[in-house]
């Protein structure tokens, strides 16, 4: 699996890094308004046609963010090589 970190920006925003550590998106939590008292997180990658991911279980946004990551057509070092 690829490694990608995440740097918190503000409490409602993280940024996502590659293993150069170069920025490549960012994780934002938004109040989930069908749930109320829970959160949903969009992922969003630069230059990704697909658009923005959707995940609703917290415990999830990293796997779900290395998974788009790696099937992103134009950032995953995996794919160019």
């Amino acid at each position: 699996m690829t490694h990608i970190t995440f740097r918190r920006v503000t409490t409602e925003q993280s940024s996502i890094h590659d293993e150069d550590g170069d920025f490549v998106g960012e994780v934002f939590r938004h109040p989930d308004i069908l749930n109320p008292g829970n959160s949903i997180f969009t992922v969003h990658y630069f230059d990704d046609p697909r658009g923005p991911l959707l995940v609703r279980d917290r415990s999830r946004v990293r796997d779900e963010a290395a998974w788009r990551y790696e099937t992103h057509p134009l950032l995953c070092r995996a794919r160019r090589t």
